[in-house]
């Protein structure tokens, strides 16, 4: 039994603070087009410190243990480079082949940051430019899997449609010649800017959907903080399928170690292959463990088969009780 608010209040706050640390990059390019500040000020000033911020709650979260975060940073990683590769393959078909773009954003963004926009562009001011834009991907696609958990894959889409709308409407388009909603720049523009949008939120929502994620959405810990305090049990689950060779082995070990921790012995048994068992549950290999939603290996789903776990003598269909254990305690 564990007291649900002691173990959610660093991880909401870390979050809270990398939500923060993450919606940097794009405001300071919608700032600094608005006038308020320059590009390389706002660079030195306030997006350096916020990735110095970020990436140590970063590794303060994998140190500390808090899976729920350090597995959303891990995704947003992932599916913010993903979805920003799929958006520049969409613009630059739009700005190579169908004139459809006054330039590149990431060229203007690292001229910015140098302060060459008199000067034009050099390998130093591309280089941070893209760097940046891809911070931006990271982070847009690390607010979405921190906020939202690990939704159905199309739910990204309309979030990305969002960024496209809000992006058409701030004053970075009329630095880029085009004009709000791309109005002196044709048609072209703003449907570039929505279809490659599109495809970055699609990008997002499958590599998340298929990754590593986060379980339970920020909005869930905030709930559970505005609450009184209550005791929460640790949820075990092992799933298996009917004639699984190692499904009772594993039964067995799982039973030994919880008397040996002095935790209760109840577990939910789930048979992956029941007509009954929700479909986002059948895609765990047998025998898998999860500790409150998380496999004990700290692997995603891997398919509806005979499981196996690598250990340093080879490979054993049993889960090791080494990482059960450190699970078990983790959860406490």
């Amino acid at each position: 039994m564990r007291q649900s608010i002691s173990r959610n209040t660093g991880d909401l706050l870390a979050t809270l603070i990398v939500l923060a640390c993450a919606s940097v990059s794009p405001l300071i390019l919608t700032v600094s087009a608005a006038g308020y500040s320059t590009m390389h000020a706002l660079a030195l000033e306030v997006l350096v410190p916020a990735l110095v911020v970020w990436i140590g709650i970063a590794i303060a979260a994998t140190l500390g243990g808090w899976e729920r975060l350090s597995r959303g940073l891990f995704a947003g990683l992932l599916a913010g480079v993903a979805g920003t590769i799929g958006l520049e393959a969409v613009r630059i078909l739009g700005f190579r082949v169908f004139h459809a773009m006054p330039g590149s954003l990431p060229e203007l963004i690292g001229v910015l940051i140098t302060d060459r926009f008199m000067l034009g562009p050099n390998a130093w001011s591309n280089v941070l430019g893209w760097g940046d834009h891809f911070v931006t991907g990271i982070g847009f696609a690390t607010i979405f899997v921190l906020i939202f958990g690990r939704p159905r894959a199309w739910k990204a889409i309309p979030y990305g449609l969002a960024i496209a709308v809000v992006f058409l409407g701030s004053p970075v388009v009329r630095v880029t010649g085009a004009g709000y909603f791309g109005k002196d720049f044709g048609p072209g523009f703003a449907t570039t800017v929505l279809l490659a949008h599109l495809v970055f939120g699609a990008v997002v929502g499958m590599v998340i959907a298929r990754g590593v994620a986060v379980k339970e959405p920020i909005w869930r810990l905030v709930l559970a903080g505005l609450g009184p305090a209550k005791e929460v049990p640790m949820k075990v689950q092992l799933f298996y399928f009917p004639g699984c060779p190692h499904a009772d082995a594993t039964r067995g070990l799982l039973r030994r170690v919880l008397a040996e921790e002095g935790l209760p012995a109840a577990f939910e048994e789930i048979d992956v292959s029941a007509a009954g068992t929700p479909e986002e549950l059948r895609p765990w290999g047998s025998p898998t463990i999860l500790v409150d939603g998380h496999d004990v290996a700290g692997l995603p789903p891997t398919g509806s088969s005979c499981r196996l776990y690598r250990t340093t003598g080879g490979t054993q269909g049993v889960p090791p009780e080494g990482l059960l254990r450190e699970a078990l305690r983790r959860a406490r």
